[in-house]
Order: C-alpha cells, then sequence, then structure tokens
C-alpha cells in the first residue's frame, strides 16, 4: 500500500489486488468560486418558485424555493435534502467527473457540507459514499459561494447517478440557501478523435477511442465490451494523472499544436502491446482475452502505463512506476 500527497489531498493507492486496482479518495479536490460553470448535464436549479423538483427534506423547518433558491432552517444536527431514485447522468464515461454546488450559509456555520450519493451500481446512501467540502474551506462572510468537487477519483462514482443528498450543515438552527447542484465537465476541457487510426467499430469516452475490427465483431466484441474496457481505462487514467502526477499522453511528442487528443485503444491485432504513431502518439491494442470487466484485468492498465511512459520520457516522475511489471 502506497500513501501519497497531491497537493492538499491524501490518496490510498491500494496497487496490488490481484486483479486490478483502485484508487480511494479521502479527501477530494474541492475549489472554491471557480471562474467559469461546469458544462452540466445534470442539474438541480429549483428556478421554478414552489417547485422542489421532487427534492424532500428531512430535519429542515421552513422549506421553501423561490427566488431560484431551495431555502430551509436546520433543525437538528444531520439536517438533508434529498432526491432518490431519479434518471442520472452516465459516470462511467469520464463526462461527468465534477459535481459543483453553490450555497450559502450564515457566516457562524459550523460543520463540513456533505454530499452523498447513490448510483444505478450501488443505491441509496452509504457512508462509503459522501463527498466532502470541509469547514475550513467554506467562507465566514455569509454570502453565496460556488464549490466544485474533483469526483473523478471518487471509487463509486460509476453507473448511471441515481441519488442525491444534501446535508449543508451539523447545527440546528442554521438558515441555507441553495442556487444550484450540477455534475458535469469543466469548461473548455475537450479531447478531440486522434484519426490516425480508424476501424469497423468505434466508441469513445473523453479520453479514449475504442476501436474494433468486424473480425473481432464477430469473435463477440460488441458495444458492451467497449464500454467496460473504456471505463477501466478511463479509471487507470484517473490514477496515473491525479494520483501520480503524470503528464497526459494526450498531444504529440513531436508535434505538438495546443490541442489534446484521445488515446486510441485497438482491439484489432493479437497480442498486449503499446507502440507509437510517426505523429508522436502513444496507442496500445488489447485482444479480446486481455479485456476483462469485472473483476478488471490487469492488461489496460499495463499497457496504458507504456502509452504514459512514451509521453512523460524527458520527465518521467516515478522510475518506471510501480504499475509497470513487465
Amino acid at each position: 500500500m502506497n500513501i501519497r500527497t497531491v497537493g492538499t489531498t491524501v490518496y490510498r493507492i491500494i496497487s496490488m489486488l490481484g486483479f486490478g486496482f483502485s484508487a480511494y479518495a479521502l479527501d477530494l479536490p474541492v475549489v472554491v468560486d471557480p471562474t467559469t460553470p461546469l458544462t452540466g448535464t445534470y442539474a438541480a436549479e429549483w428556478n421554478t418558485a414552489g417547485n422542489f423538483e421532487n427534492w424532500t427534506t428531512s430535519q429542515v423547518t421552513a422549506a421553501s424555493v423561490a427566488g431560484g433558491n431551495f431555502t430551509g432552517t436546520t433543525s437538528g444536527t444531520t439536517p438533508q435534502i434529498l432526491c432518490s431514485n431519479f434518471p442520472g447522468p452516465d459516470l462511467d464515461l469520464g463526462f461527468n467527473d465534477y459535481l459543483e454546488l453553490r450555497i450559502q450559509v450564515p457566516a457562524t456555520h459550523t460543520g463540513d457540507i456533505k454530499i452523498s450519493y447513490g448510483t444505478t451500481a450501488r443505491t441509496g446512501f452509504s457512508t462509503a459514499r459522501v463527498l466532502v467540502i470541509p469547514d475550513a474551506l467554506v467562507p465566514t462572510d455569509g454570502a453565496f459561494h460556488t464549490y466544485r468537487i474533483d469526483v473523478g477519483p471518487e471509487p463509486w462514482w460509476r453507473a448511471n447517478l441515481r441519488d442525491l443528498r444534501i446535508e449543508p450543515s451539523a447545527t440546528s438552527g442554521q438558515t441555507f440557501a441553495i442556487d444550484y447542484l450540477r455534475v458535469g465537465d469543466l469548461p473548455g476541457d475537450v479531447y478531440l478523435a486522434n484519426a490516425e487510426w480508424n476501424s469497423d467499430y468505434e466508441m469513445s469516452s473523453k479520453h479514449f477511442r475504442f476501436l474494433w475490427s468486424a473480425a473481432r465483431a464477430a469473435q463477440g466484441v460488441n458495444a458492451a465490451t467497449a464500454r467496460g474496457a473504456l471505463r477501466n481505462a478511463e479509471e487507470a487514467w484517473q490514477v496515473y494523472v491525479k494520483v501520480m502526477g503524470y503528464r497526459e499522453p494526450a498531444e504529440s511528442t513531436s508535434s505538438p499544436n495546443g490541442n489534446k487528443y484521445k488515446v486510441n485503444f485497438l482491439c484489432i491485432y493479437d497480442g498486449y502491446w503499446m507502440s507509437s504513431t510517426g505523429g508522436g502518439f502513444g496507442y496500445m491494442n488489447i485482444e479480446p482475452s486481455g479485456l476483462q470487466v469485472d473483476p478488471p484485468s490487469w492488461i489496460i492498465p499495463h499497457e496504458l502505463m507504456h502509452v504514459f511512459q512514451h509521453h512523460n520520457a524527458q520527465t518521467l516522475k516515478h522510475s518506471l512506476c510501480a504499475m509497470d511489471i513487465s
């Protein structure tokens, strides 16, 4: 087990589970008052007076929706506003890895602001699925502030979002107002398709293009295979970039042009291997036997690390990295 501090965020990396790895985020990165709003795919906005948008309360009095805000006063130490079993956004492909809450609490506010969530894979609420805005980050001016949480490293932020619960305070008798809660992506954080490779079939996530041939389709590779492979590749990306601090393999090593490109992930040829193109981009090929989804195969993070090595050759931080087991 390795413990690594990235900024003010501490992660526990459990890197040898026998099959696959996962990163358990003890404290997820929180940005206070980001300058530009998320590109959202889910939002609770409360813009219509009297319309609670199916959100309910517990230990909250005088709940109201007016002026574009959900307001109330806490009446216990675990006040909650919550919404369950809604058709939320897809969390598997990297496009919805940020959650943003704009809330006003009193200058005398005490206690962390907590957001619990459930998904179609793990429904309802659990102490294992709680996002925290630490009390120390909450300004003491009594004004509205926006809090953006990078949820990408969160282990259970997968499948489709289904349940959300906000605990605005840990103290009774405190008023609050919530402007919105949004889930989406960073504005302008776009990765273009790298057309150096193409095939008969394709599916894309935020950082990858999964390409498979008609011959592989005849062997059973399909959209479900592609989705599982992309999910596990995105999982590894979170660890390599956000936890271990590697440069993204998104720009050409020979002729960068200011754009970011998706990594080409082939299921066309035999074997498991990584290579690079004349354009300076690393890519990888994994045959179907290396694409086990659950529990995940080690093959995807292994070959992807070689892609990262290609793009980090001049500034490699971790001496081939513990994830490279070649």
